[in-house]
């Protein structure tokens, strides 16, 4: 009976912190179709569930349990959200460990990989979405815009996120580019819903 309580509390919990977070960055839960002449260029020319393997890897980031006692639900939004109280050593310390969380992941998910061979047209499509939704002020477009080589992304997040609040921003907003990036392709979409 236990193990089923844990697991409502950190459904709900996962439920709550998506919620806000999308309340707090002005986003959606839906994908968003991206209005860019380049989407021509890119739709069709890759599988489309390396986009859905990567959103659901940063969503599982963004409500991981970080906390050490199983029985208590600490998100990322959890983190950020009180990161005024915590001592700045201990801060750092979550930060740190964010990072690499995320880090590792665009090491190993082939969209990072697919997503730096094709960096002019992701520059000028990250661009375009960012005007269309009001994004050029938002953490993942800073990145992007900074993005030159592959393998340097956790030096990179480490010298432009400052704080979990920021890390929370730059996922939720990735998250959202995923989502919108891929309702944008109905080819490769198409393609997808084809093979399964």
């Amino acid at each position: 009976m236990k193990k089923i309580y844990l697991s409502i509390t950190l459904l709900y919990a996962i439920a709550h912190s998506m919620t806000l977070d999308a309340q707090q960055y002005n986003l959606t839960s839906q994908g968003r179709s991206i209005n860019a002449p380049i989407i021509n260029s890119i739709d069709g020319k890759f599988p489309i569930e390396i986009l859905f393997r990567l959103r659901d890897r940063i969503g599982r980031l963004i409500t991981y349990n970080h906390s050490p006692n199983a029985a208590t639900v600490i998100t990322l939004h959890d983190l950020a959200l009180h990161e005024h109280t915590f001592e700045p050593a201990k801060a750092q310390a979550y930060l740190k460990k964010c990072i690499a969380s995320v880090s590792e992941v665009a090491q190993t998910e082939p969209c990072f990989n697919l997503f730096h061979k094709m960096y002019p047209m992701l520059d000028q499509l990250v661009q375009d979405w960012a005007d269309q939704f009001h994004m050029r002020n938002g953490k993942f477009y800073a990145f992007i815009k900074s993005w030159q080589t592959l393998g340097k992304e956790h030096e990179l997040l480490t010298n432009q996120i400052h704080s979990l609040q920021e890390l929370e921003q730059y996922l939720c907003e990735l998250h959202q580019f995923l989502s919108d990036l891929a309702i944008s392709c109905p080819k490769a979409y198409a393609s997808y819903q084809s093979r399964n």
